[in-house]
């Protein structure tokens, strides 16, 4: 399931979301009446019944049985519903709020331990594949799909997981290639590299002159518009080590063109209909795709048909142009036509 799901689905997830905020503000409203406050005994219960027990119901009927999750998920819907429970039950409910906590800590165990257990299933089917292919982003995708199912939120964890891995460690990693293939780099020559250490300079600057600024109206802001800031300088930084680690292959009748962490296609020699020299960016269109980060596309790969190219947050779109900056173009070029 791509992270671009059809409007229907969207549609039963807003049902679900809407209806969990009106059950929360509905039960927050009984909690603060008159009548709640005396018949606390008769009336909590009920309250309890309906988030614990109603807001899970809710999310298994809108979005468990239309997206095909499995059940398992209900456990960290549970385990919000608790939470949400504690925070609007008085305080003077304290043998039911024990109640919840032991619940809640049952749940929280229980989660735990699940994740656990499937983080070792992911990293030993993850280990396999980078045996066999050393890609990061993909062999990850995989093994979250094999062992989770295929779910958006998948792609958007690698996503995250990508941005941690190449801002604070991909320097220190080998490029992701095999023996076997032919590597284009795509970075020496486009200005990527000083560019993109410019814009983080002078973002570092500006995050802390906003942080300053905010911080005298609410520190709170302050530091929430600073960690936004700071996520967005983190991103650059792994997006340009994934340039540098992650080049364009040719190997033997498939082209993977990867664009640092912005995106990726992996297409058959057989369906490139065209391969042109270009100096300027191609005219935007929702079948082209321009895979340059602050630099100007200098190859322009037409298709016979569309095919799935692979976006930010792990998002898919139909292409049927790909432009890209490739250092040695005629090279690249001449592969791809030989």
């Amino acid at each position: 399931m791509s992270i671009h799901l059809p409007l229907v689905k969207l549609r039963w997830i807003a049902l679900f979301i809407g209806l969990a905020l009106l059950t929360v503000f509905v039960e927050m409203a009984v909690v603060r009446s008159a009548a709640f406050s005396q018949r606390a005994g008769q009336l909590a219960p009920g309250v309890i019944f309906d988030l614990i027990v109603g807001i899970p119901l809710l999310f298994y009927l809108f979005v468990v049985r239309r997206f095909g999750l499995s059940i398992r998920s209900l456990l960290f819907v549970l385990g919000g519903a608790m939470v949400v429970t504690m925070l609007i039950l008085p305080r003077n409910q304290f043998h039911l709020i024990g109640l919840l906590r032991n619940g809640l800590l049952v749940v929280e165990l229980t989660i735990a331990g699940y994740v656990l257990t499937q983080i070792r299933h992911i990293l030993r089917h993850y280990r396999q594949l980078q045996a066999i292919n050393p890609d990061f982003v993909i062999n990850m995708q995989a093994s979250l799909d094999t062992v989770l199912g295929r779910t958006a939120l998948n792609r958007i964890l690698v996503s995250e997981l990508s941005v941690l891995r190449y801002s604070l460690f991909g320097w220190w990693a080998p490029v992701e290639k095999i023996e076997a293939d032919s590597v284009f780099t795509t970075y020496r020559k486009s200005g990527q590299v000083a560019l993109t250490v410019g814009i983080i300079l002078v973002g570092l600057i500006e995050t802390a002159g906003i942080h300053l600024l905010i911080n005298r109206w609410n520190p709170t802001a302050a530091w929430i518009a600073t960690l936004v800031g700071l996520y967005g300088l983190l991103f650059l930084v792994a997006d340009l080590t994934a340039s540098v680690k992650r080049p364009v292959l040719v190997r033997n009748d498939h082209v993977l063109l990867r664009f640092g962490l912005r995106g990726q296609v992996y297409i058959s020699k057989e369906h490139i209909k065209r391969v042109d020299s270009i100096r300027d960016k191609p005219t935007p269109s929702p079948e082209t795709m321009n895979g340059t980060l602050l630099s100007t596309p200098n190859v322009l790969l037409t298709l016979w048909n569309l095919t799935e190219a692979r976006g930010p947050l792990g998002s898919q779109r139909s292409v049927r142009r790909i432009a890209l900056f490739v250092d040695d173009k005629d090279e690249f070029i001449d592969k791809l036509t030989a």
